[in-house]
């Protein structure tokens, strides 16, 4: 487990993260901690998915993210990819840029797809993306 003062990462797997916020020591004062649990049926209603991926357990804020390093080396120059705060949607899909718009194949995997950085094994077998959406990331999620 990795400890941060305020932040742990409790457990995880390729892709998938989950964390904990200690919220006593995020709010060190009183007023500024019930300010954040009166906001907090408010800001898990805001989005369908949210429940999937945070909850409050005691005195922590538990939620998943994803993250992941891929094994796979080859000779071309290495290209490291940085992302942050992932939409919940994607983390409850278990791929992150899981969709946007209306089920629609996110613009990221179009442009690697498109420089030749990243290639599924489904991109030979599929002639519309949008149509088999939840067919692909479960294939995803099992790689």
């Amino acid at each position: 487990m990795t400890n941060f003062p305020v932040l742990s990462c409790l457990k995880g797997e390729f892709g998938r993260r989950e964390f904990q916020i200690d919220l006593k020591r995020l709010y060190t004062q009183i007023h500024k901690l019930e300010a954040f649990h009166s906001r907090w049926d408010e800001f898990i209603k805001s989005d369908s998915t949210m429940r999937d991926v945070c909850y409050i357990e005691g005195d922590n804020l538990k939620y998943m993210t994803e993250s992941f390093v891929s094994p796979k080396v080859d000779q071309r120059t290495p290209l490291l990819i940085m992302l942050g705060n992932p939409a919940s949607h994607s983390v409850a899909s278990g791929i992150c840029f899981a969709y946007e718009g209306k089920n629609k194949e996110h613009r990221f995997w179009k442009a690697l797809r498109e420089f030749s950085i990243l290639k599924f094994p489904s991109d030979n077998l599929l002639s519309n993306f949008d149509t088999n959406r939840d067919a692909v990331i479960e294939e995803r999620r099992a790689s």
